[in-house]
């Protein structure tokens, strides 16, 4: 990785990349923000590699705007959370809707994400 210019970004920005495996790596750059999507943009321009959500790459992985440098690597998981009120009952459409949104989000992911994944 040390031959590689990383694009450094988050709020503080983050030279240290960790892995699903518990791996960590220290990155140098000279391109640093705290908009994540202006990295991609300097990423899509050439400026260096980036550490981003497949979510968020996904669509340049497949058109090969972008390509995965560590395909053997994995991030680790970034959770998605639904915040509600404290309640000992939750209202039936929240619960709907959360089960409607759990299901859509799994069906992007199986259709449109994971097929981009090497692994």
């Amino acid at each position: 990785m040390s031959e590689h210019d990383a694009i450094l970004f988050g709020a503080p920005v983050q030279n240290v990349w960790a892995f699903a495996d518990g791996a960590k790596i220290e990155v140098h750059g000279d391109l640093t923000t705290n908009d994540g999507d202006l990295a991609h943009v300097w990423a899509l321009a050439g400026a260096g590699i980036i550490n981003k959500a497949v979510w968020d790459v996904a669509d340049d992985i497949r058109n090969g705007a972008l390509e995965i440098v560590l395909p053997d690597i994995r991030l680790p998981g970034a959770p998605i959370h639904a915040v509600l009120p404290h309640s000992r009952l939750t209202a039936a459409r929240v619960r709907l809707l959360l089960e409607f949104l759990t299901d859509e989000l799994r069906q992007h992911w199986d259709r449109e994400i994971a097929p981009v994944l090497p692994y």
